[in-house]
């Protein structure tokens, strides 16, 4: 198969993961809000924002270093992958047990502490599953992350729904489905590995271990700021505001984080082929410029499509209560093109190892964006986040497209003709799939 059929293909198998996660989640929101009401919603967004916030800390550049790792190997032994795999568990173990302490400092109540306490086992599980995805993602074989997510997907539905009748008791009982669907993503995840993974004997290696924890440092801290920067805003409106307004701006931004999965599904694919064609060819100018105008038209479309759907779709589907989020929505679809372009540029940083200018980026992201929301949400409430949110979108890929031009060798290649040849080369793979 050729490369740029590899990079459709297994950005299909993510899409098509992503669309069952997604519907399961989605199915689960109109669940709450229908039945169980706004305001159970609104503490149930709470928690997930919590949980989401310091599970993305346990990637901390792990998994993309590991990928960047296993992408130039033949074949990665048991030994390779499991000494990163220790890392993960480790550096996951920890984020758990800060999630843990931080929680004591926040005026939740205690119904909704006494949840996410109980929710960190899922997110432990589902952290260690995840590590995986850098094994899948260096031999394009995402099919098993499709296969992984629709087991736990299917299952964590099924039990929902099955366990619907004991929620009005307890919160924390919306979470047991969850926990069980993690467990299952991990096991699935263990299972498919080993029949990439070339067998050998275990050797713990103090020195490989190190090796990837120091790699990843320069990304992961950039992370961890992107992280602040984009999950922020969460935090403080579930302290700042009545849950309700939390919920309104939850179900906003998943629907607007669903529409943002195609670029990191995209570059998933495509940054292995960017670091092969650096090593090749010390070029990859065609194959970024590529990736920035396919992402470009599908954002347009997508920013169009959202506009024009989403201020019936909402109240339709989720009840009329949640109608109010349909303002917050429509203010973040718009950013939409943003997000699309700055994907690509951010992994051109990782691909020539300067991902330390990252750290800079987005710690100015962070300040900025806590510094808007403090205004914005005490005078606009969600409103103001997802105006917040735009804003330092637009900085981020100011600053990127600035220092990509100083320090990086690549250099847009937008010659047209062939440009256009592969797109018309990926459509039509796309038809015959």
């Amino acid at each position: 198969m050729s490369t740029k059929k590899k990079i459709v293909s297994n950005t299909l198998y993510q899409l098509l993961a992503k669309i069952i996660s997604t519907l399961s989640t989605l199915a689960i929101s109109i669940l709450i809000t229908r039945i169980l009401g706004a305001k159970t919603w609104g503490e149930y967004s709470i928690v997930i924002a919590y949980l989401t916030f310091f599970y993305i800390f346990t990637e901390f550049g792990l998994n993309s270093v590991a990928a960047r790792d296993f992408s130039v190997l033949k074949n990665v032994g048991i030994n390779e992958f499991y000494n990163f795999f220790l890392v993960r568990f480790f550096h996951t173990l920890l984020i758990v047990i800060i999630g843990v302490v931080f929680l004591q400092f926040l005026n939740y109540p205690y119904h909704i502490k006494l949840a996410i306490y109980f929710s960190q086992i899922g997110v432990f599980f589902f952290s260690l599953s995840s590590a995986y995805n850098s094994l899948f993602q260096s031999k394009l074989l995402y099919k098993y992350l499709f296969f992984t997510t629709l087991g736990s997907s299917l299952l964590n539905l099924f039990l929902f729904f099955t366990l619907l009748n004991y929620f009005n008791r307890n919160i924390v009982y919306l979470f047991v489905p969850m926990i069980i669907a993690d467990i299952t993503r991990f096991v699935l995840a263990l299972y498919f590995s080993h029949s990439i993974l070339l067998s050998e004997k275990f050797v713990l290696s103090l020195q490989k271990m190190r090796h990837f924890f120091i790699s990843a440092l320069p990304l992961g801290i950039a992370l961890l700021f992107n992280t602040l920067m984009t999950q922020i805003d969460k935090i403080m409106l579930s302290v700042m505001v009545d849950p309700i307004y939390v919920g309104y701006y939850s179900l906003s931004y998943k629907l607007f984080d669903v529409l943002l999965v195609l670029p990191t599904f995209f570059m998933n694919a495509a940054f292995t082929v960017f670091v092969q064609r650096y090593k090749q060819r010390n070029s990859y100018g065609r194959e970024l410029s590529l990736s920035i105008l396919c992402l470009t038209i599908v954002s347009v479309l997508i920013t169009l499509i959202s506009l024009l759907t989403g201020w019936f779709l909402i109240p339709l589907i989720w009840g009329a209560d949640m109608r109010f989020a349909t303002t917050s929505f429509n203010i973040l679809i718009t950013g939409t093109i943003l997000f699309y372009i700055s994907s690509p540029i951010s992994w051109a940083f990782v691909v020539e190892n300067k991902q330390k200018y990252l750290i800079y980026f987005y710690l100015s992201g962070f300040i900025v964006n806590f510094l808007l929301n403090m205004f914005f949400i005490r005078v606009y409430g969600y409103i103001g986040a997802a105006v917040t949110t735009i804003i330092t979108e637009a900085l981020i890929l100011l600053l990127l497209e600035i220092y990509r031009k100083k320090v990086l060798k690549v250099r847009y290649d937008f010659d047209y003709r062939k440009i256009r040849y592969e797109v018309l080369s990926i459509l039509n793979f796309v038809k015959l799939r």
